[in-house]
């Protein structure tokens, strides 16, 4: 009998998983579905997904036929995926929950200290020829406002608080005070969170109806020389709001790990925010690391295994 299909988009899982899946008679082939090719899946029994690729019920109803479980690679799968599309054509659908979270946190607050020491900058004039210190702002005298308190900004607001003496501001979906005020931070709403903070991190999921929670009402009223770090989802921030805050605000920053059309083709930036000397994109990597690709494989395999057992998966995305 024929070894099982694992179908990857994305970056390679680690050995420790491709020997465990090998052992359970799996072989692992990565596919490049950027351009809605699916039928690049046929065969596949199951199908790991990263984050450059989404799965709503158009795509689902499109998969082969030979695709039993989707697995969405990371803890954000409603951005990305349709669980409840996928049940309907009977593929079983679940993911990977805080695998990355510490990798994101710890990522999310090198960007917020490279926006506030002015880190690229630097690095910059050095490669344009340029010997000129840049004085930048420490994080421990900043007010730093968190959008979003799930596995990522908790995270982050324990480092702010333990390894830095910060008090920072967060906003929350939830009603989650007792933990914020055990992490050291403070409820408050938006509004009071964009208008007092010197940096902002957005680290929340997109809400259902795909509204933007930044939007230039919300701009409008941020300090002039505001840091903004996103490491959740792009359309966390309005993109045309966002392009015209920034070029009227060159003495603000804006640092993120995610854009609005991934990956990036910057021959086709229909935002133009590319040219912007006060935006700095990195590739979708935070929650790149090695402990967390093997804690995202431990889970992914858990999934299978429970599957091909006739269980359902310990992560269930429903």
């Amino acid at each position: 009998m024929p070894n099982q299909v694992l179908a990857v988009s994305g970056p390679e899982l680690d050995e420790h998983t491709c020997a465990a899946l090998a052992e359970r008679g799996i072989d692992v082939r990565y596919v490049d579905v950027s351009g809605r090719d699916w039928s690049l899946l046929d065969g596949a029994s199951f199908y790991a997904l990263g984050g450059a690729e989404t799965i709503r019920e158009e795509e689902a109803a499109v998969l082969p036929e030979s695709v039993e479980m989707v697995c969405f690679l990371g803890t954000g799968y409603r951005d990305y995926m349709d669980a409840q599309a996928l049940t309907r054509r009977g593929i079983v659908a679940c993911y990977t929950p805080k695998a990355n979270a510490g990798a994101v946190a710890e990522f999310s607050v090198a960007l917020l200290l490279a926006g506030l020491r002015r880190l690229l900058e630097g690095v910059g004039n050095i490669q344009a020829g340029m010997w000129d210190p840049l004085f930048g702002r420490s994080l421990s005298d900043c007010t730093v406002g968190i959008v979003g308190f799930g596995a990522v900004g908790e995270r982050v607001a324990g480092i702010l608080h333990s390894g830095f003496g910060a008090r920072p501001l967060i906003w929350s979906r939830s009603d989650r005070r007792n933990a914020i005020l055990t992490a050291g931070g403070e409820p408050c709403s938006l509004e009071r969170l964009v208008k007092e903070s010197d940096a902002i991190l957005l680290a929340a999921g997109l809400a259902e109806s795909g509204e933007a929670l930044i939007t230039k009402e919300e701009l409008d009223v941020a300090k002039r020389t505001i840091c903004i770090v996103n490491t959740a989802r792009a359309g966390l921030i309005a993109a045309d709001d966002l392009v015209e805050f920034l070029k009227a605000r060159p003495d603000a920053s804006y640092l993120s790990d995610v854009y609005y059309s991934e990956p990036v083709d910057p021959d086709h930036d229909n935002w133009g925010l590319l040219g912007l000397p006060n935006f700095y994109l990195t590739p979708h990597m935070a929650y790149a690391s090695k402990s967390s690709f093997v804690e995202m494989g431990d889970m992914l395999l858990a999934n299978i295994i429970a599957h091909q057992d006739g269980k359902d998966p310990l992560y269930c995305a429903i």
